[in-house]
């Protein structure tokens, strides 16, 4: 019945039947690809700072051993000299998270306009990633500078 109301309206192929769904997820196989990618240079952009974390943390760590045996020698506790690390590179990360907040924001406004339905932008959602920032760089430092405030001070304080 379908077919021959179709052929009345002077069409002569056949109809082609597609699901909603099916034909919703074909139009938005780009930009799933291209969250993909993103999403893989993301990670691996994260694995490559945090690693290069660990090596200024253990640089860091090396080049100021007498410093943290005489905080130790003067009554520091572990968690004064991890703090005090920890801190000298959270900075960083603070201000890097102020850059590139505002400049996310613009870039993903923009690139959200290109679709026929947004959501917004809450602000929070960029407090969050700066605090995953912050505690991402805190874990990858933390080993390190936890290893440097056990050290004995006697022997930091030998180095040289």
């Amino acid at each position: 019945m379908r077919v021959a109301l179709w052929r009345s309206t002077g069409h002569m192929r056949r109809i082609k039947f597609e699901f909603v769904g099916k034909y919703m997820r074909q139009l938005y196989r780009d930009v799933q690809i291209q969250g993909g990618i993103v999403g893989a240079s993301a990670g691996l952009a994260i694995v490559i700072a945090c690693l290069g974390l660990f090596a200024l943390a253990a640089f860091t760590a090396e080049r100021r051993t007498k410093e943290i045996g005489v905080h130790k020698a003067m009554g520091a506790s572990r968690f004064d000299v991890v703090r005090l690390l920890l801190w000298q590179f959270t900075k960083p990360v603070l201000w890097a998270n102020l850059v590139a907040g505002p400049l996310a924001y613009l870039a993903s406004a923009q690139w959200l306009n290109g679709f026929a339905y947004r959501v917004s932008l809450p602000p929070w959602l960029f407090l969050f990633a700066s605090v995953v920032a912050v505690l991402t760089a805190w874990a990858s430092v933390a080993s390190k500078a936890w290893q440097a405030a056990s050290a004995q001070p006697a022997t930091a304080l030998q180095c040289e």
